[in-house]
């Protein structure tokens, strides 16, 4: 889903520019208008997409994105209309942007005590994966059209969402928590002063529920 979720977002800075100027004929300083528009909106709801995540719970909120943002892309690639298009791309920006934040908590939730290695995956591997996926977008596009290239990206977008789907549909299983004791007891041979030697230790399971979000 993140991978998905990264095609889409490095596809779209790409491609927003040249859609706008090839296919809506709009001039270039429009074309990077509404790039400036998409990108700023993405940072504004990157912020208060975490704080409501933490309220309505992380899977959800992520749920709640992409069902908003697939369809608004969508009618953004089928619309003709300059003013409806630059609206459809804002919202679609806060929408997809609104799910960085609890997508990244989430994957540090899953990995607890590998939270660099969940963070690198999260922030490098799948950056890395959405700017590979360009030039081969970019490749359609030059063979097909920049609206093909774009239906590419909404199709990208709806994987997106089912996976999402998933995810909230299944159930976290319980994790095993090892908790160790030890236990000191007094040794009084070879020596007045009293040592203390650990006996074996003492292994204990215990069953944590993952927190709910």
């Amino acid at each position: 889903m993140n991978f998905a979720r990264s095609i889409v977002g490095s596809g779209l800075i790409v491609f927003i520019p040249l859609y706008w100027a090839h296919v809506l004929m709009q001039p270039e300083s429009i074309s990077s208008l509404m790039l400036t528009f998409y990108s700023g909106s993405g940072a504004i709801a990157t912020f208060f997409g975490g704080r409501i995540a933490d309220k309505v719970g992380f899977k959800k909120m992520i749920v709640i994105c992409f069902s908003l943002f697939a369809p608004i892309l969508a009618l953004f690639v089928l619309t003709a209309n300059v003013i409806l298009a630059a609206a459809l791309i804002v919202l679609a920006s806060l929408a997809l942007s609104a799910a960085y934040s609890p997508i990244i908590a989430l994957s540090q939730q899953y990995l607890p005590n590998r939270v660099g290695l969940a963070s690198g995956i999260s922030l490098g591997v799948v950056v890395s994966v959405g700017g590979i996926s360009a030039p081969v977008i970019g490749a359609v596009g030059d063979s097909f059209g920049l609206v093909t290239s774009m239906s590419v990206i909404v199709v990208v977008a709806f994987i997106a969402l089912a996976l999402a789907v998933v995810l909230l549909l299944v159930k976290d299983k319980s994790q095993i928590v090892l908790v160790t004791t030890e236990t000191k007891v007094a040794d009084t041979t070879d020596a007045p002063a009293e040592r203390t030697v650990a006996e074996p230790t003492t292994v204990q399971l215990l069953i944590a529920e993952p927190e709910e979000h």
